[in-house]
């Protein structure tokens, strides 16, 4: 594929991007990092995975991976940056081709409309192996599915003003935690309150929407139309 095949096929992906199948992480949590992740899928084969990455008050972070027959063509990020005399936003683009980075380019500006404005510039890096990103890819698919520095089980639950939030810890020492904010209840939520000691140290089946960087539980008699959790 050239790099306008590349980018076409991107572009349609973005566009439909609402009739594909999306499964969407929990938000976790590591140090002061929060990050959540989705998957898109066509009939059951994934085509894009999307990466939110935010350090508070420092920068916010979207990678979106493309891929075509199981195979990583592009690799598109956005970062935003909080400087202390100006916000900074950059973009990049790294094209791929039989697992291998064949060009990298960017762009740069202080505001996001004059982002949009500028035109990417070649980065003179040599061709390389795509390694680091393959491996992004299968960090990401252990985010969706809860698995490996990403399987948490219940801690505890608090009460907080109106609302209640669900505390997620990972047995493995250098793994995530997530939080889950609880606005509705139902009979799940009322055991969790009542018995947590029941539940401790075991993982939870339930659901889920991502809603302004924060994973909210969906009570079991609602619907869910937009990022949902795994059955578990």
């Amino acid at each position: 594929m050239s790099e306008k095949d590349i980018l076409q096929y991107a572009d349609s992906i973005d566009a439909n991007s609402k009739d594909l199948e999306k499964q969407t992480s929990l938000v976790y949590q590591l140090g002061d990092q929060l990050m959540y992740a989705s998957q898109y899928s066509w009939n059951g084969s994934p085509i894009m995975f999307i990466e939110y990455i935010s350090n508070e008050g420092l920068s916010n972070q979207t990678r979106k991976y493309y891929l075509k027959n199981d195979s990583l063509v592009l690799v598109k990020e956005k970062i935003s940056m909080d400087g202390e005399n100006a916000q900074k936003y950059t973009e990049s683009r790294a094209y791929i081709r039989n697992n291998i980075v064949f060009k990298k380019e960017s762009r740069l500006a202080v505001t996001e409309a004059a982002l949009k404005s500028n035109k990417y510039t070649l980065q003179q890096t040599p061709a390389k192996n795509n390694q680091e990103f393959a491996e992004n890819i299968l960090r990401l698919k252990d985010a969706v599915r809860a698995s490996n520095k990403f399987e948490v089980v219940f801690d505890n639950i608090i009460s907080v003003a109106e609302e209640s939030r669900i505390l997620l810890k990972n047995k493995l020492p250098d793994g995530y935690s997530a939080t889950v904010v609880v606005r509705d209840q139902d009979a799940f939520i009322d055991s969790l309150i009542s018995m947590p000691a029941v539940f401790k140290d075991k993982k939870l089946n339930f659901k889920w929407q991502v809603n302004d960087k924060e994973a909210v539980y969906v009570p079991v008699a609602a619907s869910v139309t937009s990022a949902s959790g795994l059955n578990r």
